[in-house]
């Protein structure tokens, strides 16, 4: 992930979006941030499964 984040940054500042390799960039740009998307959405998930573990727990010892 934080490779992408690294990569994401070097494409915004020195990609070239001048129009020449402008699509390309682009795109690149917006499938990592998509990959970065589902990476979150998949740890937020884990999170909650986490969480609801722990609320049985607590739950249980009441």
């Amino acid at each position: 992930l934080e490779a992408d984040i690294a990569h994401l940054n070097a494409l915004l500042l020195n990609g070239s979006l001048d129009g020449s390799h402008e699509t390309e960039d682009l795109t690149e740009i917006l499938a990592r941030l998509d990959s970065a998307d589902g990476v979150a959405k998949g740890i937020e998930g884990r999170l909650d499964g986490i969480l609801g573990t722990l609320d049985n727990i607590l739950s249980s010892l009441e």
